[in-house]
């Protein structure tokens, strides 16, 4: 009876977008231990949104936002109903989801966070680890904004390596790996190989994978694991490449990608 009146209670609980940044700004940015049962949790017993859309898996070391952000435009552009979550945020959270060309309001990123609240505190009080992340929280939100807005496809930013990122949750349809170099050696790996492989967890069965990196260790480990689930394998400098580099513009810098379709600018 006392967990039944307390569901109830947190079910009647509202918070503003002001009280959402704080109670996020309150989260474990890191969780005591790696692990991805938080994050299945919440998305089995909210109706599993992860499965209600594509996903495009974006991971490695740097350059991980940009290319988020430009892989969603080019498929917004070709008429997809699409969004990206990346992270971290510059000035606010709702930089983190974007649906359709712009990010989600603070409005609508505090009905997310109000609707998943519960299922937030149920899954804190089970025996997973820990309570959830700051990251899981808003990747769950994510994943429940995709289905709710009812995207064609999201595209996700991995946090941090890949195998037991929040992100992973999804079976994402396409991989894209920007590089990998040395970052958080005390939890993905002393060497570039280790650090690769975890990243290489994201590739699911038969999702194609295309890599920015040419690391001889970093393309074993990729081609191990193409090998295991059936994925194709597309590098850079053989089957893509980016012409005019780097080319001065009134907003900045432009690049030229051609790809195995077309050239986008």
């Amino acid at each position: 009876m006392k967990n039944k009146c307390r569901t109830m209670i947190q079910a009647l609980k509202k918070f503003n977008f002001k009280q959402v940044t704080k109670y996020l700004d309150g989260c474990l940015v890191f969780g005591i231990k790696p692990d991805l049962a938080r994050i299945k949790k919440i998305l089995e017993i909210t109706g599993e949104p992860h499965k209600k859309s594509d996903f495009i898996h974006v991971v490695g070391t740097n350059g991980k936002t940009s290319t988020t952000i430009m892989t969603a435009n080019i498929l917004k552009g070709h008429g997809l109903r699409c969004g990206y979550h990346i992270s971290p945020h510059i000035n606010c959270y709702t930089e983190r989801i974007w649906v359709d060309g712009s990010n989600i309001s603070g409005q609508d990123f505090a009905d997310i966070f109000n609707f998943l609240y519960p299922y937030i505190e149920k899954v804190n009080r089970f025996n997973l680890g820990g309570p959830m992340t700051q990251f899981e929280v808003i990747a769950a939100m994510a994943f429940t904004a995709a289905a709710n807005k009812k995207l064609d496809v999201m595209v996700l930013e991995a946090g941090m390596g890949g195998r037991w990122d929040a992100t992973n949750a999804a079976d994402s349809r396409v991989v894209g790996l920007t590089g990998v170099s040395l970052e958080h050696t005390n939890i993905l790996g002393k060497t570039i190989g280790e650090i690769a492989a975890e990243k290489a967890e994201v590739i699911k069965k038969g999702a194609p994978v295309a890599s920015l990196s040419r690391d001889k260790k970093v393309l074993e480990v990729l081609q191990n694991k193409a090998a295991d689930t059936g994925s194709k394998l597309y590098l850079y400098g053989k089957d893509f490449c980016i012409i005019n580099k780097i080319r001065d513009c009134f907003k900045g810098w432009n690049t030229d990608i051609k790809g195995t379709a077309d050239t986008y600018f």
